[in-house]
């Protein structure tokens, strides 16, 4: 089975890791310490009071060209975790990056230091951090590009920047370092033959010296093989997650050769379509594998997309294999190419999205539904308007005619008729006057029904304010103490709340007027992202086995002698609380008061 890794365009990432062979590099050290203990035991070494000098000043020269390859093995790791992200898109090699960065730049803020009382070799590091900043913000643009425009943006991108004309420069700046250091190397060596007149002296702590450099190097060299192993098995594992990812992927993908057009790299979600083994579809063509007419369409756009920049995204298709008959699918095709801007592959995507258009179809059906009840209902109001107008106007008439014509009566002819005619009269007008009351309350209940809803945030003490009076002035008792706690600010439409307050405070009022010492209290809580409001009396109460009947219209708990009213209020109240959203419900104990809660959203922040 043909893998992603194995295809001739996609190379494995650690294939310069793998070519490396890090027990030669052990054995070229080896072999260079003994040869250098063999010259030093023939030449001898410095003067003593030279020898702690000049063996600082050989570490020194190591550190350098340490510090050197330390910032050359961060920038190569840096670019090569950009150049796999560009390829797969996986941000956890941001994060490799990242950390490659930082120890590269650590090693150059090294050099500096280590090079302070040296001015050439001040003036070349500096040229060096120049030169890796320049390729710093180059990666940066590539990342930039990659993230925000994808993998055509940044594969632009890269072949603008000509980065390898960079890095030969950074190179060879790298190289200059050394060799400096290498020079002045040389030239405490040389300082060391002029000091042969203490050779017997001072060969015994220059082999020592000698030793502990060697070993020195050796534990680096081993830390270091140790590090690039742990990178190559790393990038392997980073290999072995796209590998996964890609076989994984439920899009159809096909990886074709640009010249032939046959398939060289596809995944498990294509193997599955065509329902037959890889090896029976690699090397194939659309020809050798779909109808005649349907693999010339398929490869005419694959030519259209190689002869573009860019992703070439096809109109929805449906195409039919064995397993999947009647599938549509959404394609798009995009030629990868080299920096030259010849075509290396081409890369087609498929993705099934049947499941998709039949949901677009289910909301277009759902769609003309609700416009077909839109209408339907818009018609429904435009008929409660009629009717609300025909109640309004056709039913107060004769009620003003009674209520008129009885006044008139007791008016004018009150002194001639007997007591109980006049008490007659005076039940009519009642009557028809609280009929009047039903017929506004019923008109102002339908029409909350269509009133629309503004949503801003209401200062609830405020609308507290505003009714309490009004409903003060509906006593017929003593007056009741009345408190109000601190009352957060909701959501909601200002005009319609005031509605349910005023309706609230006004039962608080009516059904604790025959108590000895009316208290009404008013307050609110906080419920998570509600707030949860209630007005509390001390009167009548009722029952909670007909609580459920509390807010239907001209529902009554009480009777019209006890308590005047239409039954209409609480109504009111239940329908303004659920249109924006809210619960409305009570609390009571007969004889010892009620209480009512209903809940809002909590204010939103300015």
């Amino acid at each position: 089975m043909k893998t992603l890794s194995e295809a001739w365009f996609l190379p494995t990432p650690d294939k310069r890791v793998r070519r490396w062979k890090p027990e030669n590099a052990v054995m070229i050290a080896v072999g260079g310490a003994v040869a250098l203990i063999l010259v030093l035991g023939v030449l001898g070494a410095r003067a003593l009071e030279h020898s702690t000098s000049l063996a600082a000043q050989v570490a020194h020269a190591y550190q350098v060209i340490r510090q050197v390859d330390h910032a050359s093995t961060g920038m190569a790791v840096v670019a090569s975790s950009i150049q796999t992200y560009v390829l797969s898109g996986d941000e956890t090699l941001l994060r490799v990056r990242e950390q490659a960065l930082s120890e590269a730049e650590s090693s150059l803020r090294n050099l500096q230091e280590l090079t302070v009382d040296d001015p050439v070799q001040q003036a070349q590091v500096a040229d060096l951090r120049s030169l890796t900043t320049l390729r710093i913000a180059a990666g940066n643009s590539v990342i930039v590009a990659r993230q925000t425009g994808g993998f055509a943006e940044a594969q632009a991108l890269i072949k603008t920047l000509r980065g390898e004309k960079l890095l030969e420069r950074v190179r060879a700046q790298e190289a200059a370092i050394v060799r400096e250091e290498e020079r002045l190397l040389g030239e405490r060596q040389q300082r060391e033959l002029d000091g042969r007149h203490n050779v017997v002296l001072l060969g015994g702590a220059l082999l020592l010296v000698v030793f502990l450099v060697v070993g020195f190097g050796l534990g680096w060299l081993r830390r270091e093989l140790e590090a690039r192993r742990r990178l190559a098995r790393s990038l392997e594992a980073q290999q072995r997650f796209l590998q996964s990812v890609f076989e994984h992927l439920p899009a159809l993908i096909v990886i074709k050769d640009p010249a032939s057009l046959r398939f060289v790299v596809l995944n498990e979600a294509t193997r599955a379509w065509f329902g037959v083994p890889r090896e029976q579809l690699i090397g194939h063509t659309a020809h050798d594998l779909l109808p005649p007419e349907e693999a010339e369409a398929v490869e005419a756009t694959d030519r259209l997309a190689l002869q573009q920049h860019g992703v070439l995204d096809l109109s929805v298709n449906q195409r039919s294999s064995p397993h999947t008959p009647g599938s549509i699918f959404r394609t798009q095709k995009l030629a990868v190419r080299d920096a030259d801007g010849r075509a290396m592959f081409l890369v087609c995507i498929s993705t099934d999205i049947s499941a998709r258009v039949a949901d677009e179809a289910r909301i277009r059906a759902l769609n003309e539904s609700l416009e077909a009840q839109k209408t339907a209902l818009e018609a429904a109001n435009r008929e409660l308007e009629s009717f609300s107008y025909s109640v309004s106007h056709d039913l107060r008439a004769p009620l003003r005619a009674i209520d008129g014509f009885s006044l008139m009566l007791l008016e004018d002819y009150g002194a001639k008729l007997e007591p109980e005619a006049q008490r007659y009269l005076a039940t009519i007008r009642a009557g028809s006057q609280r009929m009047g009351q039903l017929i506004d309350d019923l008109l102002a209940f339908s029409r909350l029904g269509r009133q629309s809803l503004k949503h801003v945030n209401v200062d609830m003490e405020h609308l507290v304010g505003v009714a309490l009076p009004e409903a003060l002035t509906e006593a017929t008792g003593r007056m009741p103490v009345i408190s109000v706690n601190p009352l957060p600010t909701s959501r909601g439409d200002p005009v319609l709340l005031q509605h349910v307050w005023s309706n609230l405070l006004a039962n608080a009022v009516k059904y604790s007027s025959r108590v000895e010492a009316p208290e009404i209290t008013v307050g609110a809580s906080r419920d998570g992202d509600e707030v949860v409001y209630f007005v509390r009396d001390n009167g009548a109460g009722f029952d909670m086995q007909y609580a459920h009947k509390l807010f239907g219209v001209f529902q009554r708990l009480h009777g019209q002698e006890e308590f005047p009213g239409t039954g209409v209020g609480l109504a009111i109240v239940h329908r303004i609380v659920t249109r924006h959203g809210g619960r409305v419900w009570a609390e009571s104990v007969p004889g010892r008061g009620a209480t009512f809660y209903f809940t809002l959203p909590g204010a939103c922040a300015t």
